[in-house]
């Protein structure tokens, strides 16, 4: 076989034969149609970056009781987005505020304690 007989699934961007019409590595239908959905999934795939982008930053901009939690949940979305290997820009930025407000919420933590200490 030829690399010419060959095109990437649009969806998993993997090799497979010209004139197929199921993936064999993502099992997506290659139609028109699917095609068309591609567009849709894109931000649909991106859909854990972007959740840890907001995440992160929710966690900075509002640093509440709860911010640890939604610390928490955006390193863990911005994990999994690069293991989904989502656009690696949104996904290390959502990391990295992520981890920016886990080490905020820490020192939040540490200074109270320490004023409590002082009782």
């Amino acid at each position: 076989m030829q690399n010419s007989d060959l095109k990437k699934c649009p969806f998993c961007q993997e090799e497979i034969i010209s004139t197929a019409i199921k993936c064999k590595h993502c099992g997506s239908i290659l139609t028109e149609l699917s095609q068309k959905e591609t567009a849709m999934n894109t931000n649909v795939k991106n859909i854990f970056s972007i959740a840890a982008v907001v995440l992160g930053g929710i966690s900075i901009i509002f640093p509440v009781i709860i911010s640890w939690l939604t610390a928490i949940t955006g390193i863990v979305m911005g994990a999994i987005a690069l293991v989904r290997k989502e656009n690696k820009k949104l996904s290390y930025i959502g990391l990295f505020l992520s981890i920016v407000a886990l080490l905020l919420v820490l020192k939040s933590c540490a200074d109270v304690g320490k004023e409590l200490s002082r009782f």
